[in-house]
């Protein structure tokens, strides 16, 4: 049955916009209050572990509406911020390795240039 705890926190983490230390505290009591659940009702199917513990969607809402909202906003402009960020590096980094790459053609066609094709020795006597 721990399989039905695995799989219904991870539907509700899937659902929180924000991932941070009090989000996981919030993971972390609803798997134990789901060990409560099937400890007392170990033949439950999980359509009935979810109509006990309640559908991901209203458990996320319910926490979403008891979170202050000026923290919430934060949260999630920092994670926009961070997506950008890493977007611009990832950017930067692709540039740099194309223009690696287009210098190192540049120097490999200069050198088929200057390939040597015939050599030419004389011996004097």
């Amino acid at each position: 049955m721990p399989k039905y705890i695995n799989l219904y926190s991870k539907m509700v983490k899937s659902k929180l916009p924000v991932h941070g230390q009090e989000e996981k505290q919030f993971i972390n009591d609803l798997r134990q209050k789901g060990e409560e659940i099937l400890q007392y009702n170990s033949n439950l199917t999980f359509e009935d572990f979810i109509e006990e513990m309640g559908s991901p969607d209203d458990v996320v809402a319910e926490y979403l509406k008891f979170k202050e909202s000026d923290v919430l906003i934060s949260q999630i402009d920092k994670k926009k911020v961070v997506k950008k960020i890493s977007l611009i590096i990832f950017g930067i980094c692709l540039m740099i390795i194309f223009y690696v790459f287009y210098q190192v053609t540049l120097e490999v066609e200069k050198s088929k240039n200057q390939r040597v094709d015939k050599v030419e020795v004389i011996i004097e006597e």
